[in-house]
């Protein structure tokens, strides 16, 4: 195996080659990856590989351990182990340690990015709708010319000025025909945490046009609320849809809209 400045054999390798290309996979995957969970993946493998390693080296110790050899001296019977350094034990310990660390720093780091995206996703849902609005004088859903706009496979809305409930599909059709958003057909988008987003009027006891997310954890809904709202479920501009000011920290289905 080549790597450049780095040449070695599997049988001759130390945990020093391999902390050598741990530090050339993070400055290889902060340059490649455009994103967080690419980067950190990159890292653990490479963590991973020196651990397998160093694993490997104390367990060829240890078969040398109990695989004694006699060696005659006249009466004398001399029996001779090898075994393996504390040296290399304190190697793994530590590396061991810091996959444990980097597990659980991977994971907040991961989790925190999701929270982003789904504030991002509220953010750039309602500059969407905004811009569509302004564009075309109509809500998207609720835009009578859609289908002469975009032809009979796009369907209108009544132009009532709501989103009712028969045209939230039809919300991110007009948005995707317009190319105000990403894909195409009616389905809903999904948020970073796998629920579905909607577009509609009312919702979470907010009265007008909302964007809201379902299937949302208890613990993500609120710090979302702290960063963009007040902290309170039931209050302000974002909320749940159960009649509660805190968040069940167990919950995993909550439902929460915000205000466009």
């Amino acid at each position: 195996m080549n790597i450049p400045g780095i040449k070695f054999s599997l049988d001759t390798v130390t945990c020093g080659d391999f902390n050598r290309m741990s530090l050339l996979c993070v400055e290889i995957s902060t340059k490649a990856f455009a994103n967080v969970e690419q980067a950190l993946l990159s890292y653990w493998m490479s963590g991973a590989l020196c651990f397998w390693h160093c694993l490997y080296r104390i367990i060829m110790k240890l078969n040398k351990h109990f695989n004694i050899k006699v060696i005659s001296h006249g009466d004398t019977v001399m029996k001779k182990q090898s075994g393996f350094t504390l040296i290399e034990i304190a190697i793994v310990l530590v590396i061991i340690g810091l996959l444990l660390g980097g597990v659980l720093k991977g994971q907040e780091m991961m989790t925190n990015a999701k929270i982003k995206r789904v504030s991002n996703d509220f953010n750039g849902i309602s500059a969407a709708v905004f811009s569509y609005l302004d564009r075309y004088s109509a809500f998207p859903g609720d835009d009578p010319n859609a289908d002469d706009r975009w032809g009979d496979s796009v369907t209108g809305g009544n132009g009532n000025g709501v989103i009712n409930n028969g045209e939230r599909a039809d919300v991110w059709d007009h948005l995707r025909q317009s190319g105000l958003v990403a894909g195409t057909g009616t389905n809903n988008p999904t948020h970073a945490f796998g629920g579905n987003i909607q577009v509609q009027q009312d919702g979470a006891s907010i009265n007008g046009t909302v964007v809201c997310m379902v299937n949302m954890p208890g613990k993500i809904a609120e710090i979302i609320d702290r960063q963009i709202d007040d902290g309170d479920g039931n209050s302000g501009e974002f909320r749940q849809t159960l009649n509660s000011a805190t968040y069940d920290q167990n919950a995993t289905n909550l439902t929460v809209c915000k205000k466009l």
